[in-house]
């Protein structure tokens, strides 16, 4: 019958090389007493669990995601991606202008957060699925809870302001904004796209790019404006001992989570699909 199989992939160009034998040692010790082998090449096909590594900065504040549902909403088999380009794009503001990594690439900051994070989703995705923002999951659920239980609003962003000089575009604003190179400590959402930014509510205030007084030129952007772009990468200095703690470190289960875990992988196995 084998083993349940758990297929990573792009795990070696995603994750810095420095951190990979951490990485994947911490993820491969926490599930050694459970009936799993790991494809970190991730050249085997997936049976019922595939895990991917992303340089993506996705729109939400999230550092990985899982889903084992189907574009019905029926029960399937399971996704999971560690977004590595979010962790790494996050900053610290020191002062105004001014900023530092959030996790500097070493094993307890940056090599910690990118293990329990895939531990993290691993554990949803086997057995512990019932969680997320969507079902309570994360209230019911201490010992598997990285994050705020309070849920998010998918309709509302942290916000970063930039003043529009001569030359600029918008369209060209926000490539710089997801490239990284408009600001030094600020960085967009990969996904980012012109109508959401031209939507973006706080654009609407005076002084920004859609201010209704604009009138007729409402789509045309002058130097001196402000434009404020969706962007959640840039954080106080002290909101990583306030929010981070949880996620860096040792990353445990309780005996019960373990105990589910087990019995959902042998009726997976049993049923032909890990």
């Amino acid at each position: 019958m084998g083993k349940y199989l758990i297929v990573v992939k792009k795990f070696q160009k995603h994750v810095p090389k420095a951190l990979q034998k951490f990485v994947r040692g911490a993820i491969e010790a926490k599930f050694k007493e459970f009936d799993v082998e790991f494809d970190f090449d991730g050249k085997k096909k997936p049976r019922d669990l595939e895990v991917t590594f992303s340089d993506e900065i996705p729109l939400w504040q999230i550092f990985g995601i899982s889903s084992r549902l189907d574009v019905d909403g029926e029960e399937d088999a399971g996704e999971s991606t560690i977004y590595v380009g979010t962790m790494m794009a996050y900053r610290l503001e020191v002062s105004e202008g001014t900023c530092e990594k959030a996790f500097p690439e070493k094993e307890e900051f940056l090599g910690s957060l990118i293990a329990n994070t895939a531990i993290h989703e691993i554990a949803h995705m086997l057995g512990l699925h019932k969680g997320g923002f969507d079902d309570g999951g994360h209230v019911s659920d201490p010992d598997n809870m990285m994050h705020s239980p309070k849920p998010v609003s998918l309709k509302v962003f942290p916000s970063f302001t930039y003043t529009v000089r001569r030359g600029d575009s918008l369209l060209g604003i926000i490539d710089r904004f997801k490239k990284g190179s408009l600001d030094k400590c600020a960085r967009g959402p990969s996904t980012l796209k012109l109508e959401l930014v031209r939507d973006f509510e706080p654009n609407k205030a005076p002084g920004f790019i859609r201010d209704p007084k604009k009138g007729k030129g409402i789509d045309v952007i002058h130097p001196g404006e402000k434009v404020a772009l969706p962007s959640h990468t840039l954080r106080p200095k002290e909101y990583r001992t306030r929010n981070f703690s949880w996620l860096l470190g040792d990353k445990n289960f309780s005996k019960e989570q373990k105990d589910k875990m087990k019995q959902f992988i042998s009726v997976r196995l049993k049923a032909g699909l890990g």
